[in-house]
């Protein structure tokens, strides 16, 4: 009876369930973020001018909830 699958982790475990998925008699979609990666950019200014407050602001948004906050 399940239509769909949505994941957030790895891209190993979304390959995996994408395969899984496709391999039923009635495959189903899967909808996955899988170990993405986004690009994150400081400006010479912005460094000169508040460099430790950006450091620690991106370490406490790197390490929220282990890497995984939805």
């Amino acid at each position: 009876r399940i239509k769909a699958v949505g994941f957030t982790g790895s891209r190993g475990g979304g390959v995996a369930l994408m395969k899984v998925a496709a391999a039923r008699a009635e495959p189903i979609p899967v909808y996955a973020e899988m170990s993405s990666i986004n690009p994150v950019i400081v400006l010479p200014s912005a460094l000169a001018a508040r460099g430790p407050a950006i450091a620690s602001g991106f370490l406490a948004s790197l390490t929220l909830g282990a890497g995984q906050f939805c």
